[in-house]
């Protein structure tokens, strides 16, 4: 008999850090929609979350944090990635996508 002695669980978690920003789901109001913004963020080397609950559903979109060159300073990779999000907006035409880049580190449990 094997005997599991790690924590075991049928739940699932995420977390994150990226440097991007965020906005509420709805403004992707379909799922082909959804798909080419997630396509489109791809392309331009950006990540992107969608958190769901009964209240909101929020799109998270950026630069992993773990995947920024170490040679750049915070402020060059918050301006480039400023630039990925403006290259994004041209499309899609989200008002949060226009504000500043910021760092963001969110998760949630799925249970």
């Amino acid at each position: 008999m094997k005997v599991k002695k790690d924590f075991v669980t049928n739940s699932s978690s995420t977390n994150f850090c990226i440097i991007g920003t965020s906005f509420d789901s709805g403004k992707l109001r379909n799922n082909d929609l959804c798909d080419l913004f997630e396509s489109e963020a791809s392309k331009l080397g950006l990540e992107t979350h969608v958190y769901c609950d009964v209240d909101s559903d929020i799109h998270y979109v950026g630069v992993d944090v773990h995947k920024v060159d170490k040679d750049k300073t915070l402020n060059e990779v918050i301006k480039e990635v400023k630039v990925k999000l403006d290259l994004l907006n041209e499309s899609f035409k989200i008002k949060e996508l226009e504000g500043d880049a910021t760092i963001i580190s969110d998760g949630w449990y799925n249970g």
